[in-house]
């Protein structure tokens, strides 16, 4: 049963699923984790994975919504760069542009150098984000 694995095989085996493209089974593996293992740091990058599903599924809603919990939650996950980024392109794909920009510019007020301040897929430009930089 899964609650016997730890923490880290829980998230594993859930990564696992998400490769197999067992996103339903995933999902539950993840929303099951999350609610569990408030406190993990790891719960960050289920909150990442999470959203990640969300997005292949093009429920942009719900992903939105898994990315701003776990940037919230967990500021020091190594995912959360990563998860300002994804929460942008969700808003932007939600039609929700000064939304997807502010939250592009927290990126960049709060993870300075890291590679998805880059903006990696030019977001800011595809949707005229008028910030500082």
């Amino acid at each position: 049963k899964l609650n016997d694995f730890s923490p880290e095989e829980q998230l594993q085996f859930a990564l696992d699923q998400m490769m197999k493209k067992n996103y339903d089974y995933s999902k539950e593996i993840l929303e099951n984790f999350v609610d569990k293992h408030t406190e993990n740091q790891l719960s960050g990058s289920a909150h990442f994975w999470l959203g990640k599903i969300y997005l292949f599924e093009e429920d942009y809603r719900k992903a939105a919504i898994v990315f701003g919990e776990g940037v919230q939650k967990f500021p020091n996950s190594i995912k959360a760069a990563e998860m300002y980024y994804e929460l942008a392109k969700s808003l932007k794909e939600m039609n929700k542009l000064p939304e997807a920009c502010k939250t592009l510019l927290l990126l960049e007020e709060n993870y300075k150098g890291n590679k998805f301040t880059k903006d990696p897929e030019k977001i800011k430009e595809k949707i005229n984000c008028q910030t500082g930089s």
